[in-house]
């Protein structure tokens, strides 16, 4: 996952459970987010959790309250 990507994730519990359905962002900079239309900054905590991982990686977005996600596919 890098600037640019367009990243397919689902959220999973704590026993790698998945949870709900897939969702899709592509990660942009600042200036062009817009998380109502899939667009997330690279600054933010999802996108900071995503960045340079890969298909299948597991990682904990670091929050208030603290969620894991699967990254499902990758388009770049």
């Amino acid at each position: 996952v890098r600037l640019g990507s367009t990243v397919t994730i689902k959220k999973i519990d704590d026993h790698h459970k998945e949870i709900g359905d897939e969702i899709v962002y592509t990660i942009v900079g600042s200036v062009e987010a817009d998380p109502e239309n899939g667009r997330i900054s690279n600054e933010c905590p999802l996108a900071v959790a995503l960045l340079s991982k890969k298909v299948n990686d597991v990682v904990t977005v670091k929050v208030a309250k603290p969620y894991k996600v699967k990254i499902v596919d990758v388009k770049r």
